[in-house]
């Protein structure tokens, strides 16, 4: 980037010339309307008073048709080294007189033709510019021109001075065209790479640019064409500048994403240049010429209008649009005014139009490089939505799956709960009953035994009753989480063959049914596990309600084991079992951590926070409130 950049201010700084006189303020002008006057007649003494000073250092004559004669003096007393130099290369006629003396002392006008009309190759001097060698001596020179719109300087030049500052001219020029060209390659890549129109249409764009600069402004195509038609290519060639701009816009901007109305209407002011397009060859030079700068004014205002509306409706790249092209169309008036008036001069060798064209294609580069980054950025944010949508969607299957499975395991529980409160136990109470008639006072033996089955028959009908409570979802639902752990704590508290312990911390809140029902389901699954296969004689339940989060804590001293060795097929299970609460718990939005060594025992961990919950804190009425 920093090359671009030193080759950018090489182009438009240029070096102080050394060895050049500008005698435009030394000149006399004459204007001929008709173009008939021939250079007896200008230089003839009578006519003398109606040659003007110029008092211009850049000559500049406006929107013209006529001819224009300048007359200035040289004294050239050195070898034939000195030059006269009309800078611009876009001046049709050119032609020098002078005045000779023969031996005789008979005097001979010698004339020298040069303009874009004049192939480079017969020119005087092979430059894009006219340049006229000098004689020695000193001579009243007549300069013959039709310079229709455009300013120049008149300079008298030393040989080897003009030849160098040539040659830079020339690099310059080549360095020029050639950073224009590589971007027109880089992007003419990416357009068949990535299928991105605008890619292409910013290299026809650019493309434009280079023939307006070397077409109309700078003249250079000379070099490449030495007998090419700058006129023509002087109607043409800004006329297509124009909707290969605005297509440029709609395409880079997404106009009609953004603002279908605008893009409908610029595509319109496109189609209607076509006719005109078509019609150039054929249309008189000077209206063309300022309905080309009319037109190119108003394509300018477009574009700023159709930046500043996708800007304003979302589309970021519409401001940093606008403010390229806003440098753009200040160059382009600075053009517009030189052109008219020869002022301001220009900065070294490059016109402002030239200047602008490089400028403005290496912003628009630098755009559309901006752009694929946040096109980029905007594909991985979309790729991640979609993957969290993906993601969600697995989830909610799952929950769907589980609400199944649960719904179905619940529906089979009520059903077994019904069952034994509906028939074994009326079979036991009704067993119960049949006890309790034959009793016989006489018979104490018989009394003891009836005694005894009774008592086992109640204890059968309370632990029937109690496990017909636990399969009913009901029983979760109305209790809340904590009451029904509790009570599960205190049926294995109630057997007598373990130590228990349950705890509550912070303050205990309800949330929804359905994910209370889930952890309680975890909650009996631990320890029925503890029952069935940890030989302990200590178990501990901590419910810890904080602020944010529930922490529910289970933990036995029993044998413990190695949680690596749950994979072994053998205890496939165990293994599917803990893998089924880990699942379930991370359904309802609950962590579930398992640590066991073997000989020490195991604690689980089940975290829920509140954030994946709706919880309802308030303060629950504590049947008991102390340790089991």
């Amino acid at each position: 980037m920093k090359s671009i950049l030193l080759l950018l201010l090489l182009a438009v700084s240029g070096y102080p010339a050394i060895g050049q006189v500008n005698i435009g303020r030394q000149s006399a002008v004459l204007e001929d309307k008709t173009g008939n006057m021939t250079i007896l007649q200008v230089s003839d003494p009578a006519i003398t008073h109606r040659f003007t000073p110029s008092q211009q250092s850049i000559l500049h004559f406006g929107f013209t048709n006529s001819f224009y004669w300048l007359r200035f003096t040289v004294d050239n007393r050195g070898a034939d080294s000195l030059l006269l130099q009309l800078k611009h290369a876009f001046v049709p006629d050119a032609e020098l007189y002078y005045e000779e003396f023969g031996p005789t002392g008979i005097s001979n006008w010698i004339a020298t033709r040069s303009g874009f009309r004049v192939p480079l190759d017969q020119k005087p001097v092979m430059d894009a510019d006219q340049v006229f060698p000098l004689p020695r001596g000193s001579h009243v020179y007549y300069l013959r021109i039709r310079p229709y719109v455009h300013a120049f300087p008149l300079l008298v030049r030393e040989k080897k001075d003009f030849e160098v500052q040539s040659a830079r001219q020339k690099m310059i020029y080549g360095i020029y065209a050639g950073l224009l060209l590589f971007a027109i390659a880089i992007n003419l890549f990416l357009f068949f790479s990535f299928r991105k129109s605008y890619y292409g249409y910013y290299a026809v764009l650019v493309f434009l640019y280079i023939l307006s600069s070397a077409l109309v402004m700078e003249g250079y195509a000379v070099y490449f064409f030495p007998r090419i038609d700058l006129m023509f290519w002087y109607r043409l060639v800004p006329v297509l500048d124009m909707p290969a701009l605005i297509i440029y816009c709609l395409a880079f901007l997404e106009v009609k994403k953004y603002d279908p109305r605008l893009y409908n209407f610029s595509l319109y002011c496109c189609i209607t240049l076509l006719p005109y397009i078509l019609a150039l060859p054929f249309l008189p030079l000077m209206p063309v010429l300022v309905l080309n700068q009319l037109l190119a004014l108003g394509v300018f205002i477009l574009a700023i209008v159709i930046g500043l509306r996708t800007g304003k409706r979302g589309n970021r790249l519409g401001y940093y649009f606008v403010t390229a092209y806003s440098i753009w169309f200040v160059l382009i008036n600075m053009e517009l005014i030189y052109i008219q008036t020869g002022r301001p001069p220009h900065i070294g060798e490059m016109s402002y139009v030239s200047i602008a064209i490089f400028i403005e294609a290496f912003l628009l580069a630098y755009l559309q490089v901006r752009r694929f980054q946040w096109e980029k950025e905007a594909d991985q944010r979309q790729q991640e939505a979609m993957q969290q949508r993906i993601n969600r969607m697995q989830q909610e299957y799952q929950q769907e799956i589980l609400n199944s499975r649960q719904e179905m395991q619940e529906e089979t529980f009520l059903q077994i709960s019904q069952e034994i409160h509906d028939n074994i136990g009326q079979i036991l109470s009704l067993a119960k009953l049949h006890l309790a008639t034959m009793d016989s006072p006489g018979n104490t033996v018989l009394q003891s035994k009836i005694r005894e089955t009774k008592n086992l028959v109640a204890k059968a009908i309370h632990d029937l009753r109690t496990l017909s409570h636990r399969l009913n979802t009901d029983y979760v639902t109305d209790l809340g989480l904590y009451d029904a752990v509790r009570r599960e704590v205190d049926i294995i508290a109630r057997s007598g063959a373990y130590q228990t312990s349950y705890r509550l911390d912070g303050v205990p809140c309800r949330f929804d049914a359905q994910k209370e029902l889930v952890l309680f389901r975890i909650v009996q699954e631990l320890l029925n596990n503890i029952l069935k296969h940890a030989r302990a004689k200590v178990i501990s339940v901590v419910l810890n309600y904080r602020p944010d989060s529930l922490y529910v804590t289970i933990a036995d001293d029993g044998q413990g084991f190695d949680p690596e060795a749950i994979a072994i097929p053998t205890r496939e299970e165990t293994g599917l079992g803990i893998r089924s609460m880990n699942h379930r718990a991370g359904l309802i939005g609950a962590d579930f951590q398992l640590t066991s060594t073997v000989g020490e025992g195991t604690v689980a961990t089940i975290h829920i926070p509140f954030s994946s919950v709706t919880a309802h804190h308030h303060q629950l009425h504590l049947a008991e409130n102390h340790p089991l």
